[in-house]
């Protein structure tokens, strides 16, 4: 969901440059728990004046300095210091303890984020919160050249015969159980093991996201291997937090995207401007988010790579920003009672939606097209995907755009859900996925509209989400009507809503037949905007900030 960094070594690499806190090397497992800290994050990083920030062992001795300058930005923020922090290295084994048991306060290793891991991540059996996404990556094969073109084929014969890949446990490990027998590939717990066996001939072929092609490049500058030409998964990096903390969720978030706004709006780092606070703000709400900008510099001040090749991860200004996150292993069986507003609104077996409309509006929101109309037609394909393909189920309660009682209605149970909700930074609730993106002029950035939901019912707004990004998903995929069957099972929701995906798309259909419903078949992609799929280009777009706070901030 939309919920909208120093490093050092295992001893202290970098120590001379930033005032950091020494950290230890990486262990196999994280240290004891401590006593139970009832406070806020927020407030315990404040007594404590560092924060800690989980970062993959491979990415800290390769430099990281992009990883670096996202856990300084948030030190900048909530410190009003962006010297004040700790790197705890972590692992692909260790990193989702370490965050549970408090030894970190927030995962930056761009962790993938997709809905499997928001609901209940495999390893820990845990959900966690995501910010939006700050990378977008791909996997891809790495290694000896005659190998790397043998997985990329699959050929398993000929001089194929001696494939031996190695992956990590991520999407890679995924897609290989999928696509070859076990005895052609290995998996292991780090990028270290994973280099040192591709080096000493164990595995001629590794995967990894090409992110860290730096890193291999680094270590590899004289021998012979290359990258594939093939993505084989593409991913979306995001700094990862507890459930159990909503609010820091939201701090994070609100910097990552301060970072965003900074490159759009041409603001860039200026010493002068990153003062201490004089005294330290009690409420997120209250924190000066630009701070991570004027300390530390915009998103593209930071960025790791070529600034003139950075793929998606560039500010969006106007091309297609249909992108769906990945889901993850969706066909698992949780175990768990569904609890909360999903097993509630199953029981009563009826959606109330409440429908957010513009001021001059004036109609009936059922019988209406645009805008309203597509926010009607995502309530009832809400509807079907709860009630086994009924999509009828749903009533509907209508506010005003600059009402207020619109989010009091969803706080207090009046509705379960809102449509026409604007992402933004209100905290106490959550936002889905954007289903349509409106004009980049309005004065108050661009028009997006969201799902909103109450930030404190996590499955239920997993499952929302979930429900947009299907419709996004099948576009993807070219899935229509006729072949609801190629949509994954989700048993991860519970067992009486594995369907609930292939109801989606039996009833609606994907994101075109939605779109084309409203606003006719007869746009073509430059009139459509932002509501066509994305193609390779920008991805990165601030989320708009209620009451315009980052902005009055930079003036």
């Amino acid at each position: 969901l939309l919920l909208v960094l120093a490093i050092v070594t295992p001893a202290t690499l970098l120590a001379e440059e930033h005032d950091v806190m020494p950290s230890a090397a990486p262990s196999d497992q994280p240290s004891s728990p401590p006593s139970f800290d009832p406070r806020q994050t927020l407030e315990i990083i404040q007594d404590r004046k560092y924060i800690r920030c989980g970062i993959d062992n491979s990415i800290i001795e390769s430099g990281g300095k992009f990883h670096q300058d996202l856990c300084r930005s948030i030190g900048a923020v909530i410190l009003g210091n962006p010297e004040s922090f700790e790197v705890i290295p972590v692992t692909w084994t260790t990193r989702w303890r370490y965050l549970l048991d408090r030894d970190v306060d927030v995962l930056l290793s761009s962790d993938s984020y997709t809905i499997e891991r928001e609901v209940m991540e495999a390893s820990s059996g845990s959900g966690f919160d995501f910010s939006s996404p700050y990378i977008y990556d791909g996997m891809q094969f790495y290694g000896q050249q005659i190998y790397v073109r043998c997985a990329e084929e699959s050929r398993r014969y000929d001089e194929c015969r001696s494939l031996q890949i190695c992956t990590t446990p991520t999407s890679g490990k995924n897609f290989l159980e999928s696509s070859f027998p076990s005895d052609f590939f290995s998996v292991v717990r780090s990028r270290e093991d994973m280099l040192n066996m591709l080096f000493n001939n164990t595995c001629n072929v590794v995967t990894d996201l090409k992110f860290f092609s730096m890193l291999f490049d680094q270590n590899t500058s004289e021998s012979n291997f290359i990258w594939g030409d093939k993505f084989i998964s593409h991913e979306t990096g995001a700094a990862v937090t507890r459930k159990d903390d909503p609010e820091f969720s939201r701090v994070v978030n609100w910097v990552i995207n301060s970072l965003f706004y900074g490159e759009k709006e041409g603001i860039t780092k200026d010493p002068s401007r990153c003062l201490n606070y004089t005294i330290l703000p009690e409420s997120a709400a209250d924190l000066e988010y630009l701070k991570a900008v004027y300390c530390v510099g915009n998103y593209g001040e930071i960025f790791y790579g070529d600034p003139y090749n950075r793929g998606a991860n560039r500010i969006n200004h106007g091309t297609g920003m249909l992108h769906s996150i990945p889901f993850g292993n969706l066909d698992r069986a949780n175990d768990d009672v569904v609890e909360g507003s999903l097993a509630n609104i199953k029981k009563i077996g009826s959606l109330m939606c409440g429908v957010v409309v513009p001021v001059n509006f004036d109609g009936e929101v059922t019988e209406s097209t645009t805008e309203v109309g597509m926010g009607v037609e995502f309530c009832r394909t809400l509807a079907a995907a709860l009630f086994h393909g009924g999509y009828n189920d749903v009533s509907f309660l209508t506010f005003r755009e600059t009402d207020n009682n619109s989010y009091i209605a969803l706080d207090n149970y009046t509705v379960d859900v809102l449509v026409g909700a604007r992402p933004e930074n209100r905290f106490g609730f959550d936002f889905s996925t954007p289903y349509y993106w409106g004009d980049a002029t309005a004065s108050n950035g661009t028009n997006s509209l969201s799902f909103a939901t109450r930030e404190n019912d996590h499955m239920f707004s997993s499952f929302v989400n979930c429900v947009v990004i299907a419709t996004i998903y099948a576009l993807e995929n070219d899935i229509d009507q006729e072949r609801i069957m190629e949509m994954p099972l989700v048993p991860l929701f519970g067992g009486e809503l594995s369907f609930a995906l292939r109801d989606v798309l039996a009833y609606s259909g994907n994101y075109d037949h939605i779109y084309t419903k409203n606003f006719g078949s007869g746009l073509d992609g430059s009139t459509r905007g932002r509501n066509r799929l994305n193609e390779g280009g920008p991805l990165l777009y601030p989320l708009p900030s209620r009451d315009n706070e980052l902005m009055d901030l930079s003036t």
